[in-house]
């Protein structure tokens, strides 16, 4: 009988302009241990108002619509089981490490391509680094699942039946695109929200 070694997936976001915290990410970049995969957020804005803590101590004032200030999200493969709370603790608490429990939909969000952040900006995938032979086993298993390109396709039609969503998914049905159909209909926020 094989044993069979567990991992964990943990995920992050690193503020570009808090010192400790970048010294966590370079120190995960570094250790061969560690799987990661990042991407630097700058064009991000901010969709809610809230104070942000400044890395001096003082705090801002984000207002809807600024622009966020530089950060990182991060995917980490751990060679081993680990809870989010004992990985944060073992980088003293500078980062807040939560379990990734799913890497793919993490994966693809790296580049705002979940159903979630499709409203985001666009980042490109040539802007995700670290292992990227990991980040592409990921992005070619989230195409399986995939649910973005069914849903740009749906945005298409509902624009080709200027707005009348009932006809777009008539039209969807016509097409016999039983995935795309399927997938629609499986998503009970997408069919609240379009149809």
């Amino acid at each position: 009988m094989s044993h069979v070694r567990q991992s964990t997936w943990m995920c992050a976001v690193i503020q570009a302009d808090y010192p400790e915290q970048m010294d966590v990410f370079r120190w995960l970049q570094s250790d061969n241990q560690y799987r990661c995969i990042w991407i630097l957020h700058d064009h991000d804005l901010v969709d809610k108002e809230h104070v942000r803590k400044m890395p001096d101590g003082t705090e801002v004032v984000m207002r809807e619509g600024d622009r966020k200030y530089p950060h990182y999200h991060m995917i980490i493969k751990i060679p081993s089981k680990l809870s989010a709370e004992t990985f944060s603790k073992r980088f003293g608490n500078y980062v807040n490490f939560l379990v990734c429990g799913d890497s793919k939909e993490y994966a693809r969000y790296l580049t705002h391509e979940t159903f979630t952040s499709r409203d985001k900006y666009k980042y490109s995938r040539n802007d995700v680094s670290g292992d990227i032979a990991l980040y592409h086993d990921l992005m070619v298993s989230a195409k399986d699942d995939d649910t973005c390109d069914i849903i740009d396709r749906f945005s298409d039609l509902v624009n080709f039946c200027n707005g009348d969503k009932v006809l777009a998914v008539k039209m969807l049905c016509a097409t016999h695109d039983i995935t795309a159909v399927k997938s629609i209909m499986s998503h009970a926020y997408f069919y609240e929200k379009f149809v």
